[in-house]
């Protein structure tokens, strides 16, 4: 069972929320998202496409062996799901659980510390979550697989002196505007100025773009 709310795309076995930007084809919504994951025919392509995927977006690709769901690197669409490979964007939506069967008392108490909880749990027992930077596999005939493809890991080095660092910092800025730029459509671009150094950076990457 697969249960997706109205702002998921779905085309053909393919459901996919958010968007992607792609380092040659652009910015990816809706129909040109789900054309972009439809090429996907197994699980190792989908762990390849997933490892260079760039966005807020989440994905339920059925195909022959079962179901495949992914979120982003930083889960920012969620995707719920239980040990019988039932599959939701809401957790209220797998209502059919136990929801009177709490976690352990551990994870009661990391919400309660953090105002929620890491890894794979919930406050249920019997519903799971698609942790950020992760996917699942739900095989017909297998146990449900949580797989990670993408980790935030610190890569110490200092070979680079400081103004090499800075034209590095530098260019990814660069990067991450142009791909703002490229989502924008050639629509107006209005900076509410904070007074801050954002807003102020913000201006100055575009003007450089000459947006």
């Amino acid at each position: 069972m697969i249960r997706l709310g109205k702002l998921w795309h779905t085309q053909g076995t393919v459901h996919v929320c958010g968007y992607l930007q792609h380092p040659t084809q652009g910015f990816l919504e809706a129909a040109s998202l789900a054309e972009y994951f439809s090429r996907i025919t197994d699980e190792a392509a989908l762990a390849s496409e997933l490892s260079k995927a760039n966005g807020c977006f989440a994905l339920v690709v059925e195909n022959a062996n079962g179901i495949l769901a992914a979120v982003d690197r930083l889960r920012s669409i969620p995707l719920f799901w239980d040990q019988s490979g039932n599959l939701a964007d809401k957790s209220e939506a797998l209502a059919h659980l136990n929801l009177k069967s709490l976690a352990s008392p551990e994870i009661l108490s990391e919400f309660l510390m953090a105002g929620f909880v890491t890894g794979s749990d919930t406050l249920h027992k019997e519903l799971k979550q698609i942790p950020a930077g992760h996917y699942l596999a739900l095989n017909h005939g297998q146990s449900p697989q949580l797989k990670c493809y993408y980790r935030f890991l610190h890569n110490a080095s200092s070979s680079q002196s400081v103004e090499d660092w800075i034209e590095q910092q530098h260019t990814l800025l660069l990067q991450v505007a142009r791909d703002t730029l490229n989502s924008l459509n050639e629509r107006p671009v209005v900076i509410p100025l904070s007074g801050g150094y954002d807003s102020r950076l913000l201006a100055y990457l575009f003007k450089t773009l000459k947006y």
